[in-house]
């Protein structure tokens, strides 16, 4: 998704989460039973996770549009600043037919 379409998502969970809190203070203040309660508490409790996903969609979106850190410009080529793992020299190539103990390690 871009940045456009996640921003456009961010106002329509804010907005539904609006809504569910409207909803529920209504409910609530229209019905006085316990069914009444329960359901804009759940009303409630649906606002307050569309909230939470607006905050992390959000969230997602700055992450987007931040540059990222220490961006290489291309692949790492190899250099000259290598070292020795071990104290051996040159290229070691395994013979079919070879004869000679094995090197001691």
């Amino acid at each position: 998704m871009s940045r456009v379409e996640l921003d456009v998502l961010v106002e329509r969970l804010s907005a539904a989460a609006a809504d569910a809190a409207r909803v529920a203070r209504t409910v609530r203040a229209s019905w006085w039973d316990a069914r009444g309660t329960e359901f804009a508490e759940r009303l409630a409790l649906v606002g307050r996770e569309l909230e939470r996903q607006a905050d992390a969609v959000a969230e997602l979106a700055r992450d987007l549009a931040a540059p990222p850190i220490e961006a290489a410009a291309g692949p790492v080529l190899p250099g000259t600043g290598g070292r020795r793992t071990a104290e051996t020299r040159g290229v070691r190539l395994p013979l079919l037919d070879d004869e000679r103990e094995p090197p001691q390690t």
